[in-house]
């Protein structure tokens, strides 16, 4: 338990110290984002709260964790990777291709050299052992499309962050009562490291965490994921249906990423193609703030978290028809309600009502 406690205030005080140095030095060299018609912030915001992340979660894991479990090193050079690609896009802007092959360097060290995979699917569609090679392909396309996940998420104040809480809570608790220490450490440095940086990042923002955080900590929740699910049969607190489990601990960014990727091949456009079609967009149109926004999806990832861990016994395939069924409700009933308020605001457009004569007619007098 020192271990934690160590892990979380180290990192959590670390941020605290870090930012409005950060914050100073953005402003003196002009490194902040001018808000443009897809921003939902009004007036320049430094980006950089990335790096103060990044440092708290290095120097507090570095301090706490003994690689009993894991080889740390590794994910060292990987999150070495992730940082500078990040760093490079806020300030200059970087290539979609050359971050995807950042991406996909930093996630193959880990796989390839790492030893962290997927190497199995727990029963899910009948499948049990992978291959190897399907293993390595597998393991690096989920943490791809984790870091992508958190990365198109991260639109408004506390939200990747905020996400990012909820879940990593959840696998440091699993890691903490299946015995995995150095796992849990893990994970809590990086809590501390969030919650450091959601006091700046409040409304109104001093600070936004940038491509630099939100990848960082999408690769570090990647890495939380594979060896929940890799060691999940192992565990005393064993989960059945692992991945599926996974899958809905996530469902925010990969449930919601997935939505909006289909939405705009639907509508003929790329994948990749900004737009303002994810939910926090959606609530945002209803009038919500940003942290009431961030906290209603929060409060929904709990909810979902609960719900599948009551129901992990009823197979998998089940499981996953589930979350999706309970997901896609719940990011229809924003697009509903503003369906609904166009509908009525266009009906009186066509059918006004008639204006009342509230004037008095005068008496004549005879």
């Amino acid at each position: 338990m020192i271990e934690l406690l160590i892990a979380f205030i180290s990192s959590l005080v670390i941020v605290i110290i870090a930012i409005p140095s950060v914050i100073r030095v953005s402003y003196l060299k002009h490194l902040y984002d001018v808000p443009d018609e897809r921003k939902s912030h009004e007036k320049i915001v430094p980006t950089l709260g990335g790096l103060a992340i990044f440092a708290g979660f290095m120097i507090s894991s570095s301090l706490t964790i003994h690689a009993e479990n894991f080889n740390y090193n590794y994910l060292v050079g990987a999150l070495m990777i992730v940082f500078f690609i990040g760093i490079k896009d806020d300030i200059l802007i970087t290539a979609p291709i050359k971050k995807l092959i950042g991406q996909l360097l930093a996630a193959g060290i880990l796989v390839v050299l790492g030893g962290v995979r997927i190497s199995s699917m727990h029963g899910f569609m009948g499948i049990e052992e992978l291959a190897p090679e399907v293993s390595t392909s597998l393991t690096i396309f989920t943490l791809v499309v984790i870091m992508n996940g958190f990365n198109l998420i991260d639109g408004i104040n506390w939200l990747s962050s905020g996400v990012s809480v909820v879940v990593s809570s959840f696998f440091g608790y699993w890691f903490w009562q299946s015995g995995y220490t150095d796992l849990s450490v893990l994970s809590a440095s990086l809590i501390g490291s969030l919650i450091g940086f959601m006091w700046f990042n409040k409304t109104p923002a001093k600070i936004f965490m940038g491509d630099t955080g939100s990848l960082i900590l999408g690769l570090i929740i990647g890495v939380q994921t594979i060896y929940f699910i890799s060691l999940s049969s192992s565990s005393p607190w064993q989960i059945n249906s692992a991945p599926i489990m996974a899958f809905g601990v996530l469902i925010v960014p990969l449930f919601d990423t997935l939505r909006v990727f289909i939405f705009r091949a639907l509508k003929g456009k790329s994948p990749l193609h900004p737009d303002k079609n994810h939910i926090h967009h959606r609530l945002l149109e209803l009038n919500f703030s940003h942290i009431n926004a961030s906290l209603v999806i929060m409060l929904f990832n709990v909810f979902f978290i609960v719900m599948i861990y009551l129901f992990k016994d009823i197979g998998s395939f089940n499981l996953f028809c589930l979350e999706i069924l309970i997901a896609g409700l719940f990011s229809a009933i924003p697009s509903l309600i503003l369906r609904s308020k166009n509908s009525k605001k266009a009906l009186k457009i066509v059918h006004p009502e008639p204006v009342k004569n509230t004037k008095k007619r005068k008496s004549v007098a005879n």
